[in-house]
């Protein structure tokens, strides 16, 4: 895999785990009373579960895309 994709990786899925503990965190404030935001949670948790899985697949090293400590079932606790 090339740098530049590394390097995309890593970004994405940085992004989108910053985005589920934002999720988390607006659920136990008064924003989160609706179902909005455990949809977006469970949405956000979901697409680090495919990233997670389709870099198994492609027998990508988890710690190489900076994904190697997520516990994906862990993502929805609140």
């Amino acid at each position: 895999m090339s740098e530049l994709a590394d390097a995309y990786l890593r970004d994405l899925g940085t992004l989108l785990l910053d985005r589920v503990n934002e999720a988390r965190a607006d659920i136990t404030t008064k924003k989160g009373s609706s179902g909005f935001e455990r949809g977006r949670l469970f949405g956000l948790a979901e697409a680090v579960g495919v990233m997670v899985n389709q870099a198994k697949a492609f027998e990508i090293n988890l710690k190489r895309i900076g994904l190697d400590k997520v516990d994906v079932d862990a993502l929805t606790r609140v």
